[in-house]
């Protein structure tokens, strides 16, 4: 039985030219985006509510990946079509950053970002949660 052999093309963003900037108020990908071939950095901080443990899951089409602080908490990464990756991060209530990184080839696009923590059923981090300001 063969296994699948996912190939890892995520760029490197250190050393792709910024062509466009913008304050987003969530993760999704920006009207102005071109349909095929570009790359999106968004970062930011997210105000965690409570101690504990938390999963954040990007949906993506293609590749993907999220950070807390320098920490890589899911690796969505490849060509395929929409696909959810989760992973796991103990925090302590306050702001963290994050970062979510995405790339797209051709064919379909898409860019989904959840949470689910304590007391806190798994669905889109609410807007209010997400900010640029310490």
């Amino acid at each position: 039985m063969g296994t699948k052999m996912k190939t890892y093309p995520m760029p490197n963003f250190d050393t792709l030219k910024v062509v466009k900037q913008a304050s987003v108020s969530n993760f999704v990908i920006p009207k102005f985006a071109r349909k095929e071939f570009f790359a999106l950095k968004i970062t930011g901080l997210v105000r965690v509510p409570r101690d504990g443990m938390y999963s954040f899951s990007t949906s993506s089409d293609d590749g993907s990946a999220l950070y807390i602080g320098d920490q890589q908490v899911v690796n969505n990464d490849g060509i395929h079509g929409d696909e959810e990756i989760s992973g796991e991060i103990a925090l302590k209530a306050g702001l963290h950053p994050i970062t979510v990184l995405m790339f797209q080839g051709r064919g379909g696009e898409a860019l989904g970002v959840q949470m689910e923590g304590p007391n806190i059923a798994k669905g889109p981090i609410p807007a209010d949660w997400l900010t640029h300001n310490r």
